[in-house]
C-alpha cells in the first residue's frame, strides 16, 4: 500500500510538471507568436513608408543584385516586382548586360562600397517601353549590425525636364551669341 501511494505521488509529482512545462510550452508559443506578428506588423510599416515615398527606391548588394524596390520605381520603370527583384541594377537601369563602368559609365553604386559615403551622380536610363531619361541618383550605404555594408539604397528621381531645359537654354544662348557675333559685323 506505502509503495503504491509513492507511484501515486510520484504521478502527482510527474503530471504536475507536465502541466507546468505545457502551460510554459504555450506562454512561449503565445509569446512567439506576438513577436511574429509585431515584425509582421513593423515590416508593413516599413514598407508602407518605402512605398510612399515619391523618388523610385532601389535596394542593391555588392553583386549588384536587385534586392528590393518599391512600387513608384515599378510604376516607372513599367515592369513587374519579379521582373526586377534577383536581376542587376545595370540591366534594368541601362540595358546592360555587364556592369557600368565596364561600358564607360561612373557607377556610383561602387564608390559607395568602397568609401560607406553617400554619392550622386546624373545618368540616363533606360525605360522598359525603350527610351531613355535623365535620372538624378542619390546612393546611400545600408549596414548590418556590425556596421558592415551589405546593400546599397538608390534614390532616383527624373530630372528630364530640366536636363532637356537646360540644353534648350544653352541653344538659345548660341543663337543668341551668333547673333549678336553676326550684329557687329
Amino acid at each position: 500500500m506505502e509503495e503504491l501511494e509513492k507511484k501515486n505521488q510520484r504521478l502527482q509529482d510527474e503530471m504536475h510538471l507536465l502541466r507546468t512545462r505545457i502551460k510554459e510550452f504555450e506562454s512561449t508559443r503565445i509569446l512567439q507568436k506576438k513577436e511574429k506578428n509585431k515584425h509582421a506588423q513593423n515590416e508593413r510599416y516599413y514598407r508602407s513608408i518605402i512605398n510612399h515615398i515619391h523618388e523610385d527606391i532601389l535596394v542593391i548588394d555588392k553583386n549588384y543584385k536587385i534586392t528590393d524596390v518599391n512600387k513608384t520605381f515599378l510604376l516607372t520603370c513599367g515592369r513587374k516586382r519579379e521582373d526586377v527583384i534577383g536581376h542587376y541594377c545595370y540591366e534594368i537601369s541601362h540595358g546592360f548586360d555587364k556592369p557600368c563602368e565596364e561600358h564607360g559609365e561612373d557607377c556610383p553604386l561602387l564608390k559607395v562600397f568602397a568609401t560607406g559615403q553617400i554619392h550622386t551622380a546624373c545618368h540616363q536610363h533606360l525605360h522598359s517601353g525603350g527610351w531613355k531619361t535623365w535620372v538624378d541618383l542619390l546612393l546611400s550605404p545600408l549596414t548590418d549590425d556590425n556596421g558592415n555594408i551589405t546593400h546599397v539604397i538608390k534614390a532616383i528621381r527624373d530630372v528630364s525636364e530640366l536636363v532637356n531645359a537646360g540644353k534648350s537654354l544653352e541653344e538659345i544662348n548660341k543663337k543668341y551669341r551668333r547673333v549678336l557675333a553676326s550684329s557687329k559685323n
